[in-house]
């Protein structure tokens, strides 16, 4: 079986390494009907404030159970994904040391 996964940070690190690498992936194969991802950063992975340790895919339904090449594609994965701050499951942004929007709104950190 071949697995090919298609992201930003794939595509990106393709560009300067084609063995990859920023990624570790772990894949959970239920018999032969379901495929699941798990994702970690490796820490050498080059963003600012590496926030996500580790993400989980929903289940992937095989659709030709005879196929031996899989093509996943997670077009939100990005650097800006897993540096990206979330309070209560939002994302929040961080505009400098002193600044962030959550929720649509700015918040300035007190002097």
């Amino acid at each position: 079986m071949k697995f090919i996964i298609n992201n930003p940070i794939e595509q990106q690190f393709h560009r300067y390494n084609s063995e990859g690498g920023d990624l570790i992936y772990t894949l959970s194969v239920d018999g032969i009907t379901s495929i699941s991802l798990t994702i970690q950063p490796q820490c050498s992975v080059f963003v600012k404030n590496l926030v996500v340790r580790e993400m989980n895919t929903d289940s992937y339904t095989v659709k030709d159970k005879e196929a031996n090449v899989f093509e996943i594609t997670l077009p939100q994965l990005s650097y800006g994904f897993i540096s990206c701050q979330r309070l209560e499951g939002v994302y929040t942004k961080i505009l400098d040391k002193d600044r962030v929007v959550w929720k649509g709104k700015e918040f300035v950190k007190a002097k």
